[in-house]
């Protein structure tokens, strides 16, 4: 009799769990592709900037070297699914790049968290020192993300002194 049961339950749940996969797969897609056009139009005026013309601009005086601030540039725009021609140091995470409303599909945002969460855990540094900091704008990330003696590395050995109980 539970060999019965089993084999019925896998033969109606197998197909229904496969057809909700794809469903919402197909959902996601579509709300994406209405989604994302809404989010690119906030850039539609800009003239395009080159990661190496922003670096120019905005961080030559800085510590940090031009080829890994084109580097994350490049993978920030990716993550945000923008072109990076057309962002801007000044691209405030609760305005220019926020989530567009009336769409209940994950954002991009999430995607730059986790990449930003990487590149911390690869420079050897801890993971929660994105939400001490908690950057305002794309500026803010970055200097967060590329500074190794600033304000990042005096929050960082705060974080270092005092661990929270889930580190």
């Amino acid at each position: 009799m539970p060999i019965v049961l089993l084999t019925v339950a896998l033969i109606i749940c197998v197909p229904a769990l496969l057809w909700a996969a794809v469903r919402y797969g197909v959902l996601a897609r579509r709300m994406q592709a209405r989604r994302l056009p809404e989010k690119r139009a906030r850039f539609a005026g800009r003239e395009p900037l080159g990661a190496g013309e922003i670096y120019a601009r905005f961080y030559g005086h800085e510590s940090f070297a031009r080829k890994p601030f084109e580097e994350l540039w490049q993978k920030m725009a990716e993550s945000l699914k923008l072109d990076a021609s057309l962002l801007r140091p000044t691209d405030r995470f609760d305005t220019e790049l926020a989530p567009v409303k009336g769409h209940m599909v994950e954002d991009e945002m999430i995607d730059l968290e986790e990449l930003a969460i990487r590149e911390l855990k690869r420079s050897g540094r801890s993971a929660t020192l994105l939400k001490a900091l908690a950057p305002k704008d794309i500026d803010g990330l970055v200097r967060l993300l590329l500074q190794r003696d600033s304000a990042a590395g005096s929050a960082q050995a705060s974080i270092d002194a005092n661990p929270s109980p889930g580190r």
